[in-house]
């Protein structure tokens, strides 16, 4: 048998890789459209082509207490609680601060407690 009369294999090979290295990128390029999509608009416009509420603080959250310069009081924002939790994602059970919005009972933020015993080495004072 001549070379001429052999199969191609390695061309054969090489077109069944390419075809499942672009059925794999296709695959990938479906799941993460929007994803995609979303930065494009976030490089081209900002925000993933969302106008933000605030020009310097964005789309942030208005702060959970107010205080009053002259007396020093704190009060939290109308309508919304800060609950001290627990985080149980692993053995060490840190501690959380659980903002949660009271009209519509949902999660605003969770966040760290810096007033936890295991916080730190050396909690922050009440």
């Amino acid at each position: 048998m001549s070379k001429q009369d052999k199969p191609n294999n390695d061309r054969r090979k090489l077109l069944k890789h390419g075809s499942l290295a672009a059925g794999g990128l296709a695959v990938f390029a479906a799941g993460y459209s929007d994803t995609v999509t979303n930065a494009v608009k976030g490089l081209t416009q900002g925000s993933a082509g969302v106008v933000p509420k605030s020009a310097t603080r964005g789309n942030a959250l208005i702060p959970e207490f107010a205080i009053n310069p002259e007396t020093g009081q704190i009060s939290p924002q109308p309508g919304q609680i800060v609950s001290p939790s627990l985080c149980l994602g692993c053995w060490s059970q840190c501690g959380v601060r659980v903002r949660v919005d009271q009209e519509k009972n949902q999660i605003l933020r969770i966040a760290g407690n810096p007033y936890h015993p295991l916080a730190t080495t050396r909690p922050a004072p009440m």
